[in-house]
């Protein structure tokens, strides 16, 4: 029978992953049915400004039977940087240019832009793949940094930018 492993299924770093192989032959013979384990190569894979592609939702609307609108959700993959970090658990901010382009494809609701940006967190399993692009830098208030080095913000947002100034390195709180 074959042992359930978090955070390994659903895992986009699962194939070929040597500690997924250590940990499955070290519960072999326990009788377990699931197991759970801290995995430090997940985990360094979600650092803050690691470059991703997820699966993401967007509202279409389409005409009922009535005649009256009807929303379907369609999932788009789209690049996105993650922002922050857990466990096996992560936020991103999805990017703005890919997605302006994908909801005019599907004639979405284009008001909604920055409700669809600025993801709350997820778990590992919505990540698609991870790009193959250097970590984009990140502003103090933890932000993704634009090309013009401003921060990639919301339209009623303000960014501390230069007030901000840590007397000390920030470190993002362990969630687990």
């Amino acid at each position: 029978m074959a042992v359930y492993l978090r955070p390994c299924t659903g895992c986009p770093l699962r194939v070929g992953c040597k500690q997924r192989d250590e940990f499955r032959q070290r519960v072999a013979g326990l009788g377990l049915r699931s197991a759970t384990f801290n995995c430090a190569l997940l985990k360094s894979a979600l650092a803050p400004g690691t470059r991703i592609v997820v699966r993401h939702p967007i509202g279409v609307e389409t005409s009922g039977y009535s005649g009256e609108p009807y929303y379907d959700i369609v999932r788009v993959e789209l690049p996105a940087t993650i922002i922050g970090s857990g466990r096996d658990d992560f936020s991103c901010v999805i990017d703005r240019d890919a997605l302006v382009a994908a909801i005019e494809e599907h004639e979405a609701d284009a008001d909604k832009l920055d409700i669809y940006r600025f993801r709350k967190t997820m778990k590992h399993t919505r990540i698609v793949r991870f790009l193959d692009e250097p970590r984009r830098a990140l502003s103090p208030c933890g932000r993704p940094k634009r090309p013009d080095g401003k921060c990639d913000l919301r339209a009623d947002e303000s960014c501390c930018g230069a007030q901000f100034q840590p007397s000390e390195p920030m470190e993002l709180a362990n969630a687990g």
